[in-house]
This record gives structure tokens, sequence and C-alpha cells, in this order.
């Protein structure tokens, strides 16, 4: 019995199609017979048709996705795509009035679906293949036909889905069945969803590719597939490839890949019938009679079609990971097959029910097979991609969003929440379960929705029978809330007192004690008999908090060798770093490092000649706020700084060479405006020099526009008034100061380094550096163009009544930009390149 709203219902629709691929013309010609039955209660006026192949065309939602995301997009006239309806018939009607320009199109009837009625459709169309750079289009001699036929797009209960084809979010349509038959130039090898029924020749030259013979590649081939409950058909088309077969519990698997890939594909389809096996076991068993994983010239990661999955080739050539990236990208392709393939939720609105359980099930198969090797060979890909050092920064911040409650190309992050978010909290919930009770629950949820559109209702509903309400309520808090929350243990004598604050749910716990260590499960306390040693709440950091060190007792610290490592959010890092460089004199020293991510950071370091002289230098975050305290023996002065997300307040001691206070205060801060983004800095300094007052100002802009190369307007305006120290004045570098902490990169000897002419911080014109060009006031304009790690630039500025400008490149390498400008030029042009901090 279905646990659905008893307003649940399922369409039902069925294609007949025949197609032809003409690859001179690069042009398929098709035609397609709908049968529709309307199974809902209201009777439909109106219908609507998915035209995916029209994202491919200039000023599609599509293009705009990737421009408002700053991504390159193939722009000739070649790689572009498009969809045309030639002729639809409703049953005797023919429809002539038809717009067929976008990736959704609407067809008003002549006579309306009423409920419990069928009716039928006719259409015939023709495809232009546009370039393959999303899921689907071609590559060479590779072809994926995916959302290529006019499809009627899916109507529930809240109405018609017509959210198009975008660059994220994927696609929810109707259970149905299908008849194709496709005819291609003989050359090619076809695959496609469901089962191939005909014609002979191609059965039989299919046989003799997979034994490796020669088969007649001349003229031109019919291959008919039928497909039975699914909810689209994808297929594709290659020359030149390896297809091997093999046959686990009544499923033929069929594994395609380049010849040039053999090497590295050679053992996959025995990976493949183990994770079918796997998933079978923890799941429910695959009900189609075929799974095709062919490899695709996408970059990447792959793409999940019905009975079907594509995997990037790029990934695989990794050195020393990429064997084991492959075996997991298609753990998490077939994962889909179950979750969302024959669980066919709504994935634009809930992408927690697909994307997030095939990550979870492919890490928890990672780590059933792969245990030791994802410890060592796989750490840092696992740190990067997987780990949860990204997810605990965006938690931490003020554009965290909820995992259910926008479309994934509305959400800042949607790959953060949709993999990784919801995954942690399925790794909750089977950790809280158990092994055995959660492969009920799982089964549970998939023989009872299979083959329908589930929602997280009925997620929730079938997990009731395994957990109680009160805590159903809290995961619901982790999917539809930004609520930030935070547990902790504390210990009095032999009892552990679980403290929460936002959250209340039970978490498991590490203990050791004399008698040994246990992991179990902590609701508010536990007794024990035996001296508690330590205490580690969610040792496996299931559940992403505000803090994660304050979960051990004692605290967890880490010491390691060098700056840069990837961080253990559950522990604070240590690393230092040996010093040495001249100032007055030569210094030796240590610089450290003392961090946890994004809630306790100090950074500093101290130093001492053989004459006793000392430097040091200490910079700190605590929750959201900085605090700096500083004093410096020869670049003289203190400082203690509080600093929010959007503010700073400042006092300065200047006190060598020259003594003066200083105090400031500062507003920046990121807004979204429509499509646009815009950073905004204003503020202000005051200070006394020499018993006359002074007084800086600042305001300024950044405008980063949503178009192709991610273009950046930079704009501000700096000023003084009074009697300024020399220190004090505008700089078109920047500063007159550098942040003393780039001391640990580059000491300096007073205000310079031997190499200060490359160094600056701040805004500037790079080519002036280290010439302390200075003034009472600039106006500064900035227009740059980011290709990647590459960017063009074009700076002005105009100081005092003096006008300056340059033009060149930079490389961003993250905390560092190295700038070479190449106008104006000079004969010593090698001394002006630029390393901006």
């Amino acid at each position: 019995m279905l646990i659905l709203f008893f307003s649940y219902f399922q369409q039902y629709v069925s294609y007949k199609i025949k197609a032809s691929y003409d690859d001179k013309l690069n042009i398929l010609y098709g035609e397609e017979s709908i049968i529709y039955r309307n199974n809902s209660n209201k009777t439909l006026d109106t219908i609507y048709f998915n035209l995916f192949y029209n994202s491919m065309r200039f000023g599609s939602n599509l293009h705009k996705d990737l421009k408002k995301r700053g991504w390159n997009i193939p722009v000739s006239k070649k790689n572009l795509g498009y969809i045309k309806i030639n002729e639809m018939r409703y049953d005797t009607f023919e429809m002539k009035e038809l717009n067929d320009s976008s990736d959704i199109m609407m067809v008003i009837l002549p006579e309306p679906i009423k409920p419990n009625e069928t009716k039928n459709f006719y259409v015939k169309f023709e495809l232009k293949i546009p370039y393959l750079y999303t899921r689907f289009g071609k590559s060479k001699n590779h072809i994926i036909f995916a959302y290529w036929y006019p499809q009627i797009s899916c109507f529930d209960e809240e109405g018609w889905h017509i959210d198009g084809y975008r660059i994220e979010g994927e696609f929810y349509n109707e259970f149905g069945d299908y008849y194709v038959e496709l005819e291609v130039p003989a050359k090619y090898t076809l695959f496609g969803t469901g089962e191939i029924i005909g014609d002979e020749k191609y059965i039989s030259n299919l046989e003799k590719i997979i034994k490796g013979e020669t088969v007649d590649t001349t003229g031109k081939m019919i291959v008919k597939l039928n497909a039975k409950n699914v909810h689209d058909f994808t297929w594709f088309i290659d020359r030149d490839v390896i297809v091997q077969k093999r046959n686990f519990d009544g499923t033929d698997i069929f594994v395609v890949y380049n010849k040039s890939d053999k090497n590295m594909w050679k053992d996959i389809p025995e990976k493949v019938e183990r994770i079918i096996k796997t998933y079978n076991e923890w799941i429910g068993k695959y009900p189609y009679n075929d799974l095709i994983v062919f490899s695709s010239p996408i970059v990447f990661g792959g793409m999940e079609y019905p009975q079907m999955v594509s995997i990037g080739r790029l990934g695989e050539k990794i050195p020393m990971m990429g064997k084991m990236m492959l075996e997991e990208t298609i753990a998490h392709e077939i994962a889909h097959q179950w979750f969302y393939g024959i669980l066919g939720n709504n994935e634009m609105d809930y992408a927690f029910l697909d994307e997030s359980f095939a990550t979870f099930f492919e890490e928890r198969y990672m780590k059933t097979y792969y245990p030791d090797t994802l410890k060592k060979r796989y750490k840092y890909y696992m740190m990067g991609r997987k780990g949860k050092r990204g997810l605990y920064n965006y938690e931490n911040s003020h554009r965290r969003e909820p995992i259910i409650g926008k479309k994934p190309y509305e959400m800042k992050n949607y790959y953060l929440l949709a993999y990784n978010k919801g995954s942690s909290i399925l790794e909750y919930i089977h950790s809280y379960l158990g092994e055995e009770r959660f492969n009920m629950f799982i089964r549970e949820y998939f023989e009872t929705c299979k083959f329908t559109h589930p929602s997280p209702n009925d997620f929730f509903a079938i997990l009731s029978s395994y957990m109680s309400d009160k805590r159903i309520k809290e995961i619901k808090k982790l999917l539809y809330s930004t609520e930030n929350f935070d547990f902790y243990p504390e210990i009095n004598k032999k009892e552990i007192i679980l403290k929460k604050d936002g959250i209340d749910l039970p978490i498991p716990v590490r203990i050791e004690t004399d008698n040994g260590v246990m992991d179990t499960i902590i609701f508010n306390k536990i007794s024990l008999k035996s001296d508690i040693k330590s205490v580690f709440i969610d040792p496996e950091n299931l559940l992403v908090e505000k803090d994660e060190w304050n979960n051990s007792i004692p605290r967890r610290i880490n010491v390691k060798p060098f700056f840069m490592a990837p961080d253990d959010i559950t522990a604070l890092n240590l690393s230092f770093l040996p010093l040495i460089y001249k100032s007055t004199e030569y210094y030796y020293g240590i610089g450290f490092s003392i961090s946890q991510i994004v809630r306790h950071n100090w950074i500093g370091y101290f130093s001492s000649t053989k004459d006793g002289d000392v430097e040091y230098f200490i910079k700190l975050r605590e929750g959201k706020f900085h605090i700096f305290s500083t004093r410096r023996k020869y670049i003289g002065f203190d400082m203690m700084e509080l600093k929010g997300n959007y503010y700073d307040i400042n006092f300065k001691k200047m006190n060598i060479p020259l003594d003066y206070p200083l105090f400031s205060f500062n507003i920046s801060g990121w807004k979204n405006i429509s499509k646009f983004s815009i950073y905004y800095s204003t503020g202000f300094s005051l200070g006394s020099y020499e018993g006359d007052e002074f007084l800086k100002g600042k305001i300024g802009l950044n405008l980063r526009l949503p178009f192709v190369l991610r273009p950046d307007i930079k704009f501000f305006y700096n000023f003084t008034k009074g009697n300024p120290p020399f220190t004090e004045k505008i700089y078109l570098e920047g500063r007159g100061l550098y942040d003393p902490s780039f001391n640990i990169i580059l000491p300096f000897n007073n205000y310079s380094s031997p190499l200060s002419k490359h160094f600056s911080s701040g805004y500037g014109l790079s080519y002036y550096s280290g010439k302390n060009i200075s003034g009472e006031s600039m106006f500064f304009f900035d227009l740059s163009f980011d290709l990647y790690l590459l960017k063009t630039y074009f700076r002005s500025a105009m100081l005092d009544k003096d006008f300056y400008s340059e033009f060149g490149f930079s490389l961003n390498l993250l905390d560092f930009n190295i700038e070479i400008p190449v106008y104006p030029f000079e004969k010593k042009f090698y001394l002006n390149w630029v390393v901006r901090l």
C-alpha cells in the first residue's frame, strides 16, 4: 500500500517513436505517437511539452544560468542545437499555431482532456545536435541523445512542472512505456534505454563486437528497443568502442568504452556487478533486464539516465586516484537507477531524495570495499570533495540555505547542500538506526514507493515506523531550516552530560574508560562505573555544527609540519614554520598557525636576535569575531581590532618611527541585487599627529556582472583631510604599510624588503608598486575579465590631479595574485611584476 497523500495520482504516457539520424547534416528526423491518460480529477485544457534541445539556442534559460555563474559557453553556430516541430495532431485536430522556440512549449487544446480520459498525439520533429558540453550532444564520434523527443511535461497534484532545462537540477517525468525504432549509419554502435528487440542484423553485429570480431559497417541499420515503466528514454551512438557483457541475477550488464581506455576499464564489468549486488542487498532488487555503463567525452563526473549511466573520461586519468574515482563515479550514477530512476522523485524541488541518497550509497559502497585506501591514498580527494570542511565553512556563514525550499538553479551552493549535507543527514540516520534497521527502512521505502513520485512526506511517513515523531521533527529542521546548532559534552564525575543548543537529537559518542573504548548513543546523559578518560561526541562528524572542536574532552589537538595542510575540523591544528630574515640585523624565530577552520584561528610569529631584540605578531579569531593584538619592535605599532562579518573597529598606536594614535571604523559586505553581486566598502579613520587631527575616508563598490568571462568593475574614492603623517597618505599601490601577517611569507626591513617592489596588498596599480607615489585623494577604476585562474585587467587612477593607468594580466593562486602589467612598458620591465596579497 502506498503511503502517499489521498490526493496522489500519477499520469500514464506511452510513446511510439521512429527516428533517423543523418550524420552528414548532424540532424535527426523523427515522428512519435503518444497515448496520454489523465488519471487526475482535473480537466486539462492546456498541456506542456519539454523541448529541451532548444536550451542550446542563444538566450535560453540554460545560457542565462551559465552566464550567471560566469561559465564559458560554446557559442559558435555549429555548437548550437534546436528542436523544431514540423507537424502536430491532437486526436482529429491539426495543431497549427505552436511556439516551439523555447525549451517548454505550451499547447492550448481544442478539446480538453477530462479526468480518466485518454487522448492521442502525433508529432513530427527534427533535431539539430549540439556540441556535447552538458548532458547531451555530440563530441567527435560520440553522441548522447538525451531529452531528444517532444515529451509531455509532468503533471501532479501541484500542477505542471515546467522549469525547463537548467544547468543545476535535473528532470521530473511521467513513468510510461516506449517502443522506439532508430535508423543510424551502421558504422556506429548503438545502446539505449530498454531491451534491444531488433533488427537481427544489429543483434548479430553486437554479438560480434562483444567477441572482438569484425563487422560490416557499410550502409544503415535499424535498431528497435522496448522499455516498460521508465520515466524517460535515452540512447547513444559511438564508433571504435569495446563492449563487454556479463549477466548478474537476471540483468544484462553492458560496459562500453573507448579503445584507448582499455587498461582503465577492463575490470569495470566486475565492479558494476559488485555494485548491483551490493545495492540489491541494501536497497532492493534492480527490476530491469538491462544496465549500460558507458564512457563519455564529458570532462568529470557522470550522468544518470534510465537504465544507463555515462561516465566522464578525464577524471580517470588523474594520477594515483583515477581508477578509484572512476569506480566511485560509477557507484554514484548506478545508485541513481534506484533513487530517481525507480523512485522518480521531483528532483527540481526535492534533490535530497536522489542526489543525497546517491552520494550516501556511493560513499557507503567505497567505505565498505576500500576502508584502508580511503584513509591513505584517497585522503586528499576525500578532504576536498567529500570532506566536511567546505560544508562547515558554509554552515558557519551568513550565506547558508536550507536543502529543501529553493530550486537548484536558484541556490547559492546546490552541490554542497544536495550532495554533502544531505548525505551527512542520511549518515546520521544510518548511525542512529544501525545497519540492520536502516536497511529495513530503505528496503521498505523502496518497495513501497517504486515506480511512483515520492515526496519527503512519503520518506518521513515510512521513517516514522523506525524513529519517533520527536526525532523526525528535528531531522526536518536539518532539511527545511537554516538554523545553526551545536552540541558538546560535560563530565560530572562518572557521568557524561550532552549539552544541546538548537537541536534535540541523540548523538553517537565514543567513550574511553579504564575498561577500554566503547561506541554508543547518548540521549541526554550516560552514567558509568569506570573513570572516564576521554569523550568524543559525533566522532564520525555526521552532523555539521557551529563548533566541532568542543565535541571532545579533552579537546583534540593535531600538530602538522606545514601551513595550508588540510585541517581536521574536529581538532585544533597546530603548524609551525622556522623563520630567518634580516631587519636591522638577522632575526631567527618561528611562525605558527593554530587553526580550527572558521571558528578558532590564531596566527603569528615570534623572533629574536642574539642581542635579545624581539619582534612578535599575533592575530586571533573566535567565533564570529576577529580580534587582533600585536606589538612590533621595528615597525612599531600596537593594535586592537574587533571585526564581524560586515564591520571592523580598530585602534592603533603607531610608535616607530612616528608617534600617533589612530581609530578607524569600516563597513563592508556582499549584496545580491537581481542577478548582480555587489561588494561595498566604506569607512573612515581619525588620528592625531603633532597636535593636528586628520581624517581619512573611503567608499568603494565592486560589481560582479553575470556575463561570460565574469567581468568585474571596481570603483573607489579615498581622501584625506587635515595633516596626516606620510604613512597615512593615499598610495597608488594601496597601502603605505603592509599587513604584518605577511611577514611570515616575506619579512621586510623596516618599511621594505629587498623584494618590496614586487609585493603589495589592497587596491592599487601594480606597475607603480614600490614607487611610493602618494597624494591626498584618489579616484580608482578597475575593469577585469576572469577566465578561471587567469585575469585580464585595466586599471586607472586619478591621484590628486595626475592620471595613471595600466593594463595587464593576473594569475590567481589562492591567497596570492601574480600580476604582470604590460602597459606602460619600460626597459626594466622584469622588475615590475607584483605579488598582490
